[in-house]
């Protein structure tokens, strides 16, 4: 049976609509990527923004599979549409101070940048 929802239900407040942030980070902690330890950089990304003060700016979703498999660990920054490997708990730290704090792009981490929708309305 359906549920509706109850937004003053015991869960609080605030579900009803996307969180009001800046950045939305995908971390792929698909399998090949979390052979690769993907779970241990999103708590190091977690750390870093709030080290940062950038823990209100983003939001941050471990995902299953994201591809491409190869070029792994990865992580989506949206709205930016920019993907990036991030091999280890430095390059999360630099991707941090770069794209998120002086809004510049660490090209030796970016590999890809999503283009302009293909879908018809």
């Amino acid at each position: 049976r359906r549920i509706a929802p109850a937004p003053d239900g015991h869960l609080g407040q605030g579900w009803d609509a996307p969180p009001a942030v800046r950045h939305h980070l995908l971390v792929c902690a698909g399998p090949r990527c979390h052979m690769r330890d993907a779970p241990s950089l999103a708590g190091a990304l977690k750390a870093e923004l709030a080290r940062a003060g950038l823990t209100d700016h983003c939001l941050v979703t471990t995902t299953g599979c994201l591809f491409p498999c190869n070029r792994g660990p990865s992580l989506v920054h949206y709205p930016a549409g920019h993907w990036y490997r991030i091999p280890d708990a430095a390059a999360m730290r630099r991707f941090v101070a770069d794209a998120l704090v002086a809004d510049r792009v660490p090209a030796d981490l970016h590999y890809h940048t999503t283009g302009p929708l293909h879908e018809t309305t």
